[in-house]
């Protein structure tokens, strides 16, 4: 399924995709940008693209997180604070090499991005640290996608 909604929209499905992050996205983008060249469209396009999307998704991850923080987890884990305060302070001390793990990784990014929400990890460590980690993630897919397909064709 959504093999076909990215092959029918092309970047805007792949732009989508990214920026679906922020709610759940067990597909992650690398699959479409070395996949993409074999319909004709561009991988280093696709990478941009697939940034753009997951940084802005991962951001409203963010912003998620955050809310969750205020509104929802304090009435929910009442009873629990002393712990949860710990995770903060743990995610607070280590959580930009979590998010560059996640980032340069196939692992799920909306946890991360909400957990680093959560704990009020700085948003501009949070943005660097994502861009750091997906900027040679999907460019180098890209890069690979490219010389595959020269290899191909």
């Amino acid at each position: 399924m959504i093999i076909n909604f990215i092959i029918k929209f092309g970047y805007v499905g792949l732009f989508l995709l990214g920026l679906s992050i922020a709610i759940y996205q067990p597909v992650a983008p690398d699959f479409f940008i070395i996949g993409l060249g074999g319909i004709g469209l561009s991988p280093f396009i696709a990478a941009a693209v697939a940034f753009l999307g997951t940084v802005i998704g991962a951001s409203l991850g963010y912003a998620v997180g955050r809310w969750l923080e205020k509104k929802v987890l304090i009435k929910i884990i009442h009873r629990w604070q002393d712990k949860f305060d710990k995770a903060k302070v743990l995610f607070r001390k280590y959580g930009v090499w979590a998010v560059l793990i996640a980032a340069i990784s196939p692992l799920p990014l909306s946890q991360v991005s909400w957990l680093a929400g959560m704990s009020r990890l700085s948003f501009v460590k949070f943005s660097l640290t994502m861009c750091a980690g997906l900027i040679p993630r999907y460019f180098g897919e890209a890069i690979f996608a490219n010389q595959l397909r020269n290899w191909l064709l």
